[in-house]
C-alpha cells in the first residue's frame, strides 16, 4: 500500500451534521477502512515534553518536536542548586522555624522570612498573628507588611522594630493591635546558624514605632522609601504552605521564589490544595519550593495540633 498522511483531530472541528464513523471519513477520502486492519487506540503525549527524557518517552507513541528546557532538566536532575546556596536557604528556613517557636500554645505556630537574594539579607521576620491580632494577619501577610513598613508604607499598625534593615515583630504576643505604640531601642540577637550551634549575629537595634498609622503621601518625593517596588526580586521563606489569599498577595508583591517547609493539604495554594503561581491568567508568576526542612516545620504544627486537641 502507498504510503499516506492522515489526520486526526476532534470531531467539533470537522462540519458534520450528525455523529460519522471513522469508516465512513475514510470512504468518503477515497480510503478502503479494511486496507488499514483493525482500529485500535493509543496514548499520546498531551503537552510537548521539556526534557530529553519526556522527549524519549513521548516519541514511542507519536512524533513529536523537542526543544530542551535546560532548567526544568537541571531542576529534575537535581542540579540547579549548588552547595552553597542549600546552605543558604537553610539558613534562612531556620530563622522562620525560630520565629514559629516563638508563639504561645493554641496559637498559630508558622514563622516567615522575606530575603533579598542579591545581598542574602533578611528584609522582614515574622510570625503568625491571627489569633493575637486580625485574623487576616497570617504569617505571609505580616511579613509582606513589614516589608511594606521599610517602604514607609504598610497597612496595619504592628508592634515591630527596624535592625539594620531587617524588620522584626517585638516578643510580646499579648499585644492589643490598632490600640498602643511601641519603642524599642535596645539589642537583639537572631540566630542564623543551625538550631544547635552557637554563633549569632548582634543586631543594634534602632528606635522604632509601627503603632503609629501610616501616613501616606501621593508624592513619591515626600516617601523615604528604599528597595524595590514592593517585594520584587526577593525570596519568601515560610515553614507552612500558603492559603490562597497569602498566595495571591505574594503575586501582587511580586515575590521571585517561595520556599516553603510543609504542606497544607486543606488550604495549601501552592501545590497541595491549589496552584495558584502556576495559573496562566495572573499577570505575576514566581517559583516554588516545598520541603524544605520539613519535617522539622511539620513537627512545630503537629505539636501545635496535639495541644489544641487536648483543650477541646
Amino acid at each position: 500500500m502507498s504510503k499516506r498522511r492522515f489526520r486526526f483531530c476532534s470531531s467539533n472541528y470537522l462540519n458534520l451534521k450528525e455523529e460519522t464513523s471513522t469508516e465512513e471519513l475514510l470512504e468518503q477520502n477515497g480510503t478502503a477502512a479494511e486496507s488499514l486492519g483493525q482500529p485500535f487506540v493509543i496514548d499520546v503525549a498531551k503537552y510537548p515534553p521539556l526534557t530529553r527524557e519526556q522527549f524519549n518517552q513521548a516519541s514511542n507513541l507519536w512524533p513529536v518536536n523537542f526543544h530542551e528546557d535546560k532548567y526544568v532538566s537541571r531542576t529534575l536532575r537535581g542540579e540547579l542548586l549548588n552547595e552553597e546556596e542549600v546552605m543558604v536557604i537553610a539558613k534562612f528556613m531556620r530563622m522562620a522555624i525560630i520565629e514559629a517557636e516563638k508563639m504561645n500554645s493554641g496559637k498559630f505556630p508558622i514563622g516567615a522570612v522575606i530575603v533579598d537574594p542579591q545581598r542574602n539579607h533578611p528584609i522582614a521576620v515574622c510570625r503568625d498573628l491571627r489569633c493575637a491580632g486580625h485574623p487576616l494577619q497570617h504569617a505571609v501577610m505580616v511579613c509582606l507588611d513589614l516589608v511594606a513598613h521599610s517602604q514607609s508604607s504598610g497597612a496595619w499598625q504592628l508592634d515591630c522594630l527596624e535592625a539594620n534593615s531587617t524588620w522584626t515583630l517585638t516578643d510580646s504576643d499579648t499585644r492589643e493591635p490598632q490600640q498602643r505604640a511601641h519603642t524599642v531601642d535596645s539589642n537583639i540577637h537572631i540566630s542564623t546558624g543551625h538550631t544547635s550551634s552557637k554563633t549569632q549575629y548582634l543586631l543594634d537595634v534602632k528606635s522604632s514605632d509601627c503603632n503609629e498609622p501610616c501616613k501616606l503621601s501621593n508624592n513619591a518625593d515626600d516617601k523615604c522609601k528604599t528597595g524595590p517596588y514592593l517585594c520584587t526580586g526577593y525570596d519568601l521563606y515560610v515553614t507552612r504552605e500558603p492559603c490562597v489569599m497569602c498566595a495571591m498577595a505574594l503575586v501582587h508583591s511580586r515575590i521571585r521564589r517561595v520556599f516553603y517547609g510543609c504542606r497544607d493539604v486543606v488550604t495549601g495554594a501552592l501545590g497541595s490544595r491549589y496552584k495558584i503561581h502556576t495559573q496562566t491568567g495572573l499577570n505575576h508568576h514566581f517559583e516554588v519550593f516545598c520541603g524544605v526542612l520539613e519535617e522539622e516545620c511539620r513537627t512545630i504544627f503537629e505539636r501545635y495540633l496535639s495541644i489544641r486537641n487536648e483543650t477541646k
